[in-house]
């Protein structure tokens, strides 16, 4: 049998197929490799975004919750210049006419603002207070809010704070308000904490921007005259009403009343009032039911409690004494007559005025202390008596105030001689004329002053008397309370 010989070609072409593999399977295994590791990387990057997400939607937290915070915090502070504004109005009205017993001295209305900034400061932080409990208790339900595509969000996880429950907190300049956000992005979480800073509020009213406010006065009236210790018209109101006036700040002063009861419980009125005897003057038609009672024969030891009577002479009927009067402030609308003495006057110490046109003792006016004795004469130009007994002694702190152009010659003549000044007594006088004097002879001129002018005559013999004035007073207006509030974020 005859061998056949093998093909070259067909092992040639056998090689080639297995390389042909061969490189196919290399291929393929590039391939796969490539594939893995893009889908690696894609998966990284997804990782990464999510993460990004997260971290963006806590900062969308951040900016929703602080959003809210401003709107919540400008409407407290709204709330709180309302509230201000609503005292100052109160504060406004107690100062005008008429005037509130809270507000009729300048200590009184600085107490009242004084009050008003202490109130408005304990509120502000009780509403702050308020205000982040309020924001602490949103962290008891997590609430997760849908702020943009997709499955992210965010949520308040923890506030916390430098202000406690112990207000006001004297102390503290500024607030601090601490908000853990949580934001959530594709089962990513991410925690962002915000740091809300505000300031407390120096002061909530400002006195620098001081609101000028109409409101009255009662004061000295240093101008007085003649007609004001005299005045013809006595007046209709009852002291009773009038009292009651001056209480509830509807009254001007000066203050003057006809008597409608004894002395006694009219003083008993004033005082139970809360006002001073010193600044009402009672005019009584009836000085023996109103004033003396039964002292009328003898008008001793008598306490006028430092109220002003104004009686007229024809009511005062010739007194067999008038001793040891104390606390008086008596103003005849006549001549005073005495049957017999005046005697003790002022002998308590305490600073007395007696006022008549005229004066008529039948004895002595001795142991003068601590009074005013003026003698101001008529007004129709006739001359008012000056005249006495045997002694006319002007003695401890006491004062003789005469109105020279009103008086009988005779009478200053004869007191120039006789009159006895000792102890700080003293003789004050007044004239229109320039050119006319009045000199004591026994005493020389130690002891007698001219006053010059009517006013001040009247002011240095220790007669006074209130009148209300208008004028305005300064009153703080609500400061501009700061909105702005910085905010810190810790990533």
């Amino acid at each position: 049998m005859k061998r056949t010989a093998q093909n070259p070609l067909r092992d040639e072409n056998g090689y080639t197929l297995i390389i042909v593999l061969l490189v196919i399977t290399l291929l393929l295994a590039f391939a796969a490799t490539f594939m893995a590791t893009s889908m690696n990387h894609s998966f990284q990057e997804r990782t990464v975004e999510s993460g990004n997400q997260s971290v963006a939607a806590a900062e969308m937290g951040i900016q929703y919750e602080t959003a809210h915070f401003e709107e919540d915090f400008n409407q407290l502070l709204d709330d709180i210049n309302l509230e201000t504004q609503i005292r100052i109005n109160k504060l406004r009205e107690c100062i005008q006419p008429p005037i509130g017993e809270d507000c009729d001295s300048e200590q009184d209305r600085q107490a009242y603002e004084s009050r008003i900034e202490s109130d408005m400061r304990a509120l502000f932080f009780e509403k702050v207070y308020a205000l982040i409990n309020a924001y602490k208790d949103d962290t008891s339900t997590i609430n997760l809010k849908k702020e943009f595509a997709g499955q992210a969000g965010f949520y308040i996880e923890n506030v916390t704070s430098n202000l406690s429950s112990d207000l006001p907190v004297a102390n503290l300049k500024e607030i601090e308000m601490n908000m853990t956000v949580k934001g959530e992005a594709d089962e990513r979480t991410s925690t962002l904490m915000a740091t809300v800073i505000f300031p407390v509020p120096e002061r909530f009213l400002n006195p620098d921007e001081a609101e000028k406010v109409q409101t009255t006065f009662v004061e000295v009236n240093e101008d007085m005259s003649y007609e004001d210790i005299f005045n013809p018209q006595a007046p209709t109101i009852s002291c009773s009403t009038l009292i009651d006036n001056v209480k509830s700040g509807t009254a001007t002063a000066p203050y003057k009343c006809k008597a409608d009861d004894s002395l006694n419980d009219i003083v008993d009125k004033i005082d139970s009032s809360g006002q001073d005897p010193r600044d009402f003057t009672v005019f009584t038609s009836n000085f023996v039911q109103d004033v003396c009672e039964s002292k009328c024969n003898n008008l001793n030891n008598m306490n006028f409690s430092g109220v002003n009577v104004v009686v007229d002479s024809r009511e005062v009927e010739a007194f067999n004494n008038m001793n040891n009067l104390v606390n008086a402030n008596l103003i005849i609308n006549g001549t005073l007559s005495v049957g017999n003495n005046l005697n003790n006057l002022g002998k308590n110490g305490v600073k007395q005025t007696l006022i008549v046109k005229g004066l008529n003792v039948d004895n002595n006016i001795q142991n003068m202390s601590y009074t005013n004795l003026l003698v101001l004469g008529n007004p129709d130009g006739s001359q008012a008596d000056l005249k006495w007994g045997n002694h006319f002694d002007v003695d401890i702190y006491s004062r003789l105030c005469i109105d020279i152009d009103r008086i009988k010659s005779e009478d200053l003549i004869r007191l120039s001689k006789d009159a006895n000044f000792t102890d700080s007594g003293s003789l004050i006088y007044y004239s229109r004329d320039p050119n006319k004097t009045f000199r004591l002879q026994q005493n020389n001129d130690y002891y007698v002053v001219r006053a010059p002018s009517y006013a001040s005559f009247l002011e240095k013999c220790g007669v006074t008397q209130k009148k209300t004035v208008t004028r305005p007073v300064d009153m703080s207006v609500p400061s501009v309370l700061d909105p702005n509030y910085d905010i810190q974020v810790d990533y």
